[in-house]
Formats: C-alpha cells, sequence, structure tokens
C-alpha cells in the first residue's frame, strides 16, 4: 500500500567527473559546473534539501527531496554540461542533518553506491532503496534505450516529451511533422515514458509496517 514515505529520508547524490584532462580544461569543467549547479539549484529549487556543489575537482554533491525529477536532473546536466562527459554518479537514501555523512546516512549512502558505480563502470546506481533492484534494473535499461538514441532523436525527445506535440517540436526544429513521428517512434517513445514514470514511482515507494 502507498504510505507518506519518512521525513528524515532524503536523497543523496555524488557526482564524480572521470575526465578531467589537463590543467585549462579542469578549470573551464568546473566552471561551467558551477553555472550548470546555479541554474539547477534555481529549477529545482522546491525539491531540494542541500544545494548542489562541487566539493572537489571531480566530485559534487547535493540532496533532494524523494519527489525529485531525476529525468529533468539528468535532461539539464547532460544537455548543459555535455553527454559525453565522463560521469558516474551515486543516488542514495538516507538521513540528512548531522547524520548524512554517517551511516544510515543520505551522502554516506551515496558514497557507497558511487563506488559501486565507478567499480562496475555504471554511469548510475542506486543504494538503499526499498525497491532497490528494481530502480538499478530499470534504469539500467532505460539508460541502454537513452544510449541508442541518435543526435535528432534526442533533440526531439526533449522537446516532445513536455506536450507530446508534434506539431510543436516539428516548427521548432524546422523539420516536417513526418520527420518527428519517425524519431518518436524510432527512439521508443511511449517504452522510454513508462521507464522513467515507474522509476518515479519507486524512488517514492514505501512498505508500510503493520504496527498496531
Amino acid at each position: 500500500m502507498k504510505t507518506p514515505f519518512k521525513t528524515n529520508k532524503y536523497i543523496g547524490i555524488i557526482g564524480y567527473l572521470t575526465e578531467s584532462g589537463n590543467s585549462r580544461n579542469r578549470e573551464q569543467s568546473i566552471s561551467r559546473l558551477r553555472d550548470l549547479f546555479n541554474k539547477i539549484n534555481d529549477s529545482f529549487h522546491d525539491s531540494i534539501e542541500i544545494k548542489f556543489t562541487m566539493i572537489s575537482n571531480l566530485k559534487f554533491t547535493g540532496a533532494v527531496k524523494r519527489n525529485f525529477s531525476f529525468q529533468d536532473f539528468l535532461a539539464l546536466y547532460q544537455q548543459e554540461y555535455g553527454k559525453n562527459i565522463g560521469t558516474h554518479f551515486g543516488i542514495g537514501l538516507g538521513e540528512l542533518g548531522l547524520q548524512a555523512k554517517k551511516p544510515g546516512g543520505c551522502f554516506y549512502v551515496a558514497s557507497k553506491a558511487l563506488a559501486q558505480a565507478k567499480e562496475k563502470g555504471e554511469f548510475l546506481l542506486f543504494h538503499n532503496f526499498e525497491m532497490n533492484e528494481a530502480l538499478n534494473s530499470l534504469y539500467y535499461f532505460l539508460h541502454e534505450v537513452e544510449e541508442k538514441f541518435t543526435d535528432r532523436q534526442r533533440q526531439v525527445i526533449e522537446l516532445y516529451r513536455d506536450k507530446e506535440e508534434i506539431v510543436t517540436v516539428a516548427n521548432k526544429l524546422y523539420l516536417s511533422k513526418q520527420a518527428v513521428a519517425d524519431s518518436i517512434k524510432a527512439a521508443k517513445f511511449q517504452v522510454y515514458k513508462e521507464a522513467w514514470k515507474g522509476i518515479q514511482q519507486l524512488l517514492l515507494f514505501e512498505i508500510k509496517s503493520n504496527i498496531y
């Protein structure tokens, strides 16, 4: 049964950059990330508990509520920072406040997820969620679908997924309605849409304890 989730459980997010390049490129990357985090912190302020910030040259963190839209977050991250920039994400569910970096804390759990993601070469891994195995399996499937998108399909999907209006997308990209429809079908948009819907539902899922 669906129940309200505990207010002391939040999602810790730790990102790790795998491609730092030379010192000049690294400085440019960090500058771009800071600008991006300002945009993310502003765009998602209602669901962010601890703002996204760089904690080293290669690592950044943030903490969010369980209704945080990972689809919008990752789309903005890849759009602004670059799809091909090497990044690992560790996503962990846990406590906030003074306990955040201790066992059971959201950043402590996220660091474990990040270590596993780096070890396995995965883009993103979840840890400590009630339906954790299902979350990781579904995201792995979704990521495989996204990796097969062509540049045009990615453009079309990002515009189409908000209002699902082919005419609007066609006008913005100067494409025919048929070309947009073909891209949507080839990208398996309906599968993609349902997979993201499932992930967001699993992030909110909490097992009810029958205590009388």
